[in-house]
């Protein structure tokens, strides 16, 4: 049978290993906090060589001119400071750029390990990366000016150069007014091409039985971000709509404003925060069954209640828009939706009086529908609708009152958010219809830049992972084949809409899809990877489009409660705290899997790892801003002692180390600590396995979430979990969840053999890759095929077994004698959910040490 030829030739014996204290008095688990806080007694990195190293850096669809952002890690002990670092062109000339630091090794080490880089593209796309102890960049002559006064009535304005931009606080929304200097002479009223409208320069209406209830934006509060500098500003705008009738909550709106040195375009990402009553279903005390934070007072589930599936706060509006000073006589109305937009059209539009114009496009025009761009030359707006009204209002109310998971009828609508993108470019004369283009290209697809893939997984900071190469093929396709299967669906599904846009669903039985993945386990990661190993640009807008989704819609954000930030604030600010409403105590939960976004949540049911990646990789602020939530609502301990058990302890502690990493916040290395003793201590009682059988697919995040905190801290018992856990899984691989469980190790065996050097790891790990290679499809995944020609051959390809479907926990025929066929929930041509357990977060690493063992490069033994 099945199991007994997984368990054919293994040792017949275990030898469970001491149950001795893993407490010690030198552990740096123990010490983590302590050299947190002594960070100024750490000594400075080690010397770094005197001669400079070079990593080459790629631009995908590169655009002469084009602002490139792109984050670079380093290894440990690399790189002592951001100013030993510099861009080069092919012929050794110092590009002018901006270099940030983003994180460090710290505790453990001072150096640094990811820095943004940016630069204005010249005309070839590829450059070195220079750094080193000897490296100097040249400091740039031409800064951008940004002023920032915080104050009650203050103001931010950007300049620069040819464009200053300005917000005020107050009843503005975005910007409050923009010059463009033609003539270089500096700037005056004249020189003013566009303005906000007046509480209406950003606007989120809602509509219910009352009907339309149009929001009035009111700036609270203009910051400077990480990555701002002489040639790359970022201006965070926050502020909230506020709406005529008192049964609409004020909702949240954050505007980042991205300008750049001597360009006259902005780059412009607008997150909205729904804060409406989803439907009209009958309220009740207390808490959903299945989510279950106390034990009283648990609402029955009602499937007859018909409100559910009733709208109530619906959507009926949302964009930005300036009022144009141009000369209006003889400019036409434009309006331009994505109806009429056909594959290739151009999400943009663009005005001009001859003099002087402005262009708008918006990214995703198509895919996030229903978005419109308008100008009505009768009163000089123009408009960039993220929700269009001539889309209809959009209804968060269920779509059916059927129970789902858990036999729950829930509606978790209310909190959820939409980041939208825009690019704003302002001109004077002589601006062609091409330089137009061009520029809107930055909207539509803009370059995406990458180092060597190789030098992703050599840096460390996500452990030893192999790039996109012409050995094990059979492996290789494992990984590509499926990404461009998930690819091939989500454009003919289409997997598309303004809140469906970038997630995928889970599960495909020959001719139709079905449930949304809503991130488990982490699916945007997994794309972020693939653009790590390859530098595929298309993998990145999918990466990107994919985090985004889940961290706002499948995300919970209102109510945030009031937040006091010290230096910003009044000193009034912090009493009105005291009495302001409290912040929902489901704040950074993540929805599960469903046939809509927002039917139901769980406590284990949010991955903050691709939001991470997203944030080092593409400098997306947001990203840091949602991971953060998450680790905060982990802090909170929402689920009690419950919370420190299973799959959301192994998740937790995975979650926990990449946002301690990312910020350095000592709230997060204590709760850290505990919960990694907790998990040491458990595996004495699991015969020395990380993950509990019953969650035995989560084997990936006990692993992952260790190896992170093991690099931050070298600590000794974490050390030694990690092999005690490779000998358990090697002997006794867990079965509970078949190919999910068995293949969810070979990650860990990776490490087994990377902290030992035991060949008897690789063996085992090789044995389980087996089931995972691919053959080759006759051609590329792309337009040449059908869907159900491409399902039917990567079948074929596939070698994963069918399920056997015994002892399968909620199976339906469970412990039949003859069970009826299933097809198996890790078969190749399903989504990405069970992909991430058994492939996704093994295979590469898995990939890095067939290399070594096979000579490619040399062994290294972690220390």
């Amino acid at each position: 049978m099945w199991i007994a030829r997984l368990i054919d030739g293994l040792p017949q014996s275990h030898n469970p290993q001491s149950k001795s204290s893993i407490l010690n008095p030198q552990s740096s688990i123990t010490l983590a906090l302590t050299l947190l806080l002594l960070l100024v007694a750490l000594p400075s990195a080690a010397p770094q060589p005197s001669t400079a190293s070079s990593i080459p850096i790629t631009i995908a669809r590169h655009q002469p001119g084009a602002p490139i952002t792109l984050g670079v890690p380093f290894p440990k002990g690399a790189l002592a400071s951001p100013d030993h670092v510099r861009v080069l062109d092919a012929a050794g000339r110092e590009v002018p750029a901006q270099v940030t630091e983003v994180t460090t090794w710290e505790p453990v080490d001072p150096s640094v390990k990811w820095v943004w880089v940016f630069f204005f593209a010249g005309d070839a796309n590829r450059y070195l990366l220079e750094f080193g102890a000897s490296v100097r960049r040249t400091r740039i002559a031409a800064p951008i000016e940004a002023l920032n006064n915080p104050r009650a009535a203050g103001l931010a304005e950007i300049t620069t150069g040819p464009l200053r931009v300005v917000v005020r606080q107050g009843d503005t929304g975005f910007l409050t007014s923009v010059q463009l200097d033609i003539d270089g002479n500096g700037f005056t009223d004249a020189d003013e091409i566009a303005s906000g409208p007046a509480a209406r320069g950003s606007f989120a209406d809602v509509l219910d039985d009352a009907g339309v209830d149009s929001s009035k934006a009111t700036v609270l509060r203009t910051t400077l971000e990480r990555g701002t500098g002489p040639l790359h500003t970022v201006l965070r705008v926050d502020g909230e709509y506020r709406y005529g009738r008192g049964d609409n909550d004020t909702s949240p709106f954050v505007t980042r404003i991205h300008a750049y040195a001597g360009r006259t375009y902005i780059r412009v990402l607008h997150t909205w925060i729904y804060t409406g009553t989803p439907d009209h279903h009958r309220p009740q005390e207390g808490d959903y069954p299945h989510v279950a934070t106390q034990g009283e007072r648990l609402i029955v589930t009602d499937p007859t209640d018909t409100g559910w599936t009733r709208p109530n706060d619906r959507l009926q509006g949302l964009g930005q828009s300036l009022t144009l000073r141009l000369n209006r006589n003889g400019l036409s109305p434009v309006s331009r939706t994505q109806l009429d937009a056909t594959p290739g059209a151009p999400g943009w539009v663009h005005v001009s009086d001859g003099q002087r114009g402005v262009a708008v496009g918006l990214r995703h025009f198509v895919e996030e529908y229903p978005k419109e761009l308008a100008f009505d030359p009768a009163t000089g707006a123009m408009t960039a609708y993220f929700w269009s009204p001539r889309g209809g209002p959009m209804s968060f109310a269920r779509s059916s009152n059927a129970p789902a998971n858990e036999g729950a009828v829930e509606n978790w609508a209310t909190g959820l958010a939409k980041t939208s993108e825009a690019v704003w470019f302002f001109h004077g004369p002589g601006t062609t219809t091409d330089d137009v283009r061009r520029t809107m290209q930055l909207a539509i697809a803009p370059p995406v830049a990458h180092v060597d893939p190789a030098w992703y997984g050599a840096s460390g900071v996500y452990g030893d992972f192999a790039p996109r190469s012409a050995r094990e093929p059979e492996l290789q396709r494992a990984l590509d084949y499926k990404y461009d299967w998930m690819r091939f669906n989500q454009v003919r599904e289409p997997w598309f809409g303004a809140f469906n846009h970038g997630d995928m669903m889970n599960t495909f039985d020959g001719t139709r899809w079905s449930v949304y993945g809503h991130g488990e386990p982490a699916q945007d990661f997994m794309w972020w990877l693939q653009f790590m190993r390859t530098g595929d640009p298309d993998v990145f807008d999918t990466a990107q489009a994919f985090s985004r989704h889940l961290m706002d819609v499948d995300n919970t954000h209102w109510p945030a409660g009031p937040v006091f930030l010290g230096d910003t604030n009044y000193p009034m600010d912090w009493w009105n705290t005291l009495t302001a409403p409290k912040a929902t105590k489901y704040l950074g939960v993540g929805r599960r899997h469903a046939e809509q976004h927002w039917m139901h949540i769980l406590s284990a049911h949010v991955w903050v790892q691709g939001w991470m990646a997203s944030y080092y990789l593409a400098a997306d602020h947001r990203a840091l801003d949602v991971a953060r939530l998450t680790a905060d609502m982990h802090l909170r301990r929402l689920w009690g002692e419950h919370e420190l058990t299973g799959r959301r302890l192994y998740l937790s502690i995975w979650n926990l180390a990449e946002v301690w990493d990312a910020t350095k916040d000592a709230r997060y290395a204590q709760e850290l600590e505990v919960r990694v003793l907790k998990m040491l201590q458990l595996q004495r009682d699991q015969a020395d396995q990380l993950a509990l059988e019953r969650y035995g697919y989560a084997n990936v995040y006990a692993t992952h979430g260790l190896w992170k905190y093991y690099t931050m801290t070298e600590s000794a018992p974490v050390r030694a979990a990690l092999v005690r856990n490779a000998r358990a899984v090697r002997d006794i691989p867990p079965l509970n969840h078949m190919m999910e469980s068995y293949l969810a190790t070979i990650h860990g065996l990776s490490l087994g053999y990377r902290l030992t050097g035991d060949q008897s790891f690789v063996e085992e790990m090789q044995r389980r890759l087996e089931p995972l290679r691919v053959d080759a499809l006759p051609r590329p995944i792309g337009d040449s095929w059908t869907r159900a020609d491409l399902f039917t051959a990567l079948e074929r390809a596939s070698r994963l077994p069918a399920d056997p479907n015994r002892l399968r926990p909620n199976a339906a025929n469970e412990y039949t004698a003859a069970p009826a066929p299933r097809r198996a929930i890790w078969s190749f041509t399903n989504g990405l959910r069970v992909f991430g357990w058994t492939t996704a977060y093994g295979v590469p690493w898995a990939l890095s040490v067939l290399d070594e063992v096979q000579g490619s490069r040399s062994p290294e033994v972690r220390k």
